[in-house]
C-alpha cells in the first residue's frame, strides 16, 4: 500500500496520508464491512489501547490524491509559515523532516531532529520551527525538550522545555499565538490518565511561563489559533471522549467555556486532525465515545458560530495532524487505520 495524500473539496480541500494498522490493511476490506482494530491511547507496544471498529464507506464527496510523502508517519506534528508545510517527529520515522511548498505535490527531507520523538507538538514562529516534549522510543520516555530548527540554514539546536523533569510531556497541544509558543494539557506519562489543565507560554528570547489553567485538561485534542485565540475542542481524558470546546484570549490570560461563541464539539472525538482555512475549523476524522473511527469531518464556521458534520471521508484515521494553508487548503498528514505502522 502507498502512502498518498489526498484531497477533499468540500467548503475546503482536505489532505490526508495513509499510515497502515496492524490490525487492518487497506486491501482486504470490503466497502461497508465494520472492521475491529486496536484503537491506542498509548505507545506501541503498551496495553494502554481499547478495541474499536472502523467501517469502509464509499465517500460521497470528492476525493482527490495530493502526493506521496516520503515516508509513513502517525503521532507526527506540522507547522506551515504559510510558504511551505514541515511534517516530522512520528512514531515509525524516527526524526525525519518533511516538507513541501504550499500548492506544491513536491516533498524534500530536510536535516532530521536530533533525535527521535513523536507525541510532541510543533508550531512556527518567525523563522524558527520549534517542536516541544514527546515520546523517545530510543529512551524509552518523555522528554523535557524544546527543539528548535531554523528555517533558513537547516539546523537544530534545543533548550529546556516548560518542565523539570518529564512531567506532562505526553501528547499536549502546541500552537503559536501572538508571536509566543503555547503548550497546553499533556500527561506526565504515555496514555490518558490525569492530564494536567496546565499551560505554558514560550516567548522567543525570554524563555516560559505559566499561564492560566485551562477549564479541562486533555490528550489527543484538536485547536486552532483564529483572530489571535486560541481555541481547543474535544481529545480523551481518564476514560472519557470528550466534546468540552474552550477558547483563550492571550492579552486578557483568560480560558473561556462559552457555547454561544464555541459550541461543543457535535461528535466527542479524540486524536483527530485540525485546523483552519479561512474562518473554518476543521476536525477530520479521528475516534468517536463509541470507539469506532469516524468517516467525517466536523467543520466550525467562526461567522455564523456553527458547527457541521459533513460524511464520508475518504479514509478514517487517527494519530495523524493536520494544517491550513494559505492557497485555501486543508490537509492531513499521516494517522493510522488501526493500531500502529
Amino acid at each position: 500500500m502507498k502512502y498518498n495524500v489526498a484531497l477533499l473539496a468540500l467548503v475546503c480541500f482536505l489532505g490526508l496520508a495513509l499510515a497502515a494498522g496492524t490490525e487492518v490493511t487497506t486491501s482486504d476490506v470490503s466497502q461497508g464491512e465494520s472492521q475491529k482494530v486496536k484503537l491506542y491511547y498509548g505507545t506501541y507496544g503498551s496495553n494502554e489501547y481499547v478495541w474499536g471498529t472502523v467501517n469502509r464507506k464509499i465517500p460521497t464527496d470528492v476525493w482527490m490524491l495530493h502526493s506521496e510523502m516520503p515516508g509513513r508517519m502517525m503521532d507526527n506534528a506540522c507547522a506551515t509559515d504559510g510558504n511551505y508545510v514541515y511534517v516530522l517527529a512520528g512514531y515509525g520515522t524516527t526524526n525525519a523532516l518533511y516538507q513541501h511548498q504550499v500548492g506544491s505535490t513536491t516533498w524534500q527531507t530536510l536535516a532530521p531532529c536530533p533525535l527521535d520523538i513523536s507525541n510532541g507538538g510543533a508550531a512556527i514562529i518567525g523563522d524558527t520551527l520549534y517542536y516541544c516534549s514527546g515520546y523517545s522510543y530510543s529512551l524509552g520516555s518523555t522528554v523535557d525538550t524544546l527543539f528548535k530548527y531554523c528555517i533558513s540554514t537547516n539546523t537544530w539546536s534545543s533548550g529546556p522545555g516548560p518542565f523539570t523533569g518529564t512531567t506532562y510531556n505526553w501528547q499536549p497541544l502546541v500552537l503559536a499565538c501572538r508571536g509566543k509558543l503555547y503548550y497546553i494539557s499533556g500527561c506526565n506519562q504515555p496514555g490518558a490518565n490525569a492530564p494536567t489543565r496546565e499551560v505554558y507560554c514560550y516567548t522567543p528570547g525570554s524563555g516560559w511561563s505559566r499561564v492560566a489553567d485551562m477549564n479541562q485538561g486533555r490528550v489527543f485534542a484538536m485547536g486552532c489559533v483564529y483572530h489571535d485565540t486560541i481555541w481547543v475542542t474535544g481529545g480523551y481524558q481518564n476514560s472519557s471522549v470528550l466534546n468540552h470546546s474552550e477558547f483563550y484570549d492571550p492579552v486578557s490570560n483568560t480560558w473561556t467555556v462559552n457555547n454561544t461563541i464555541f459550541p461543543q464539539l457535535p461528535i466527542a472525538t479524540w486524536a483527530a486532525a485540525s485546523g483552519v482555512v479561512g474562518q473554518t475549523m476543521f476536525v477530520a476524522t479521528g475516534v468517536s465515545a463509541a470507539m469506532a473511527l469516524m468517516d467525517t469531518c466536523q467543520y466550525f464556521d467562526f461567522g455564523t458560530r456553527i458547527w457541521t458534520v459533513t460524511p464520508d471521508v475518504l479514509l478514517p484515521i487517527y494519530r495523524g495532524t493536520g494544517v491550513g494553508n494559505a492557497d485555501g487548503k486543508a490537509v492531513v498528514y499521516g494517522g493510522s487505520i488501526g493500531g500502529f505502522t
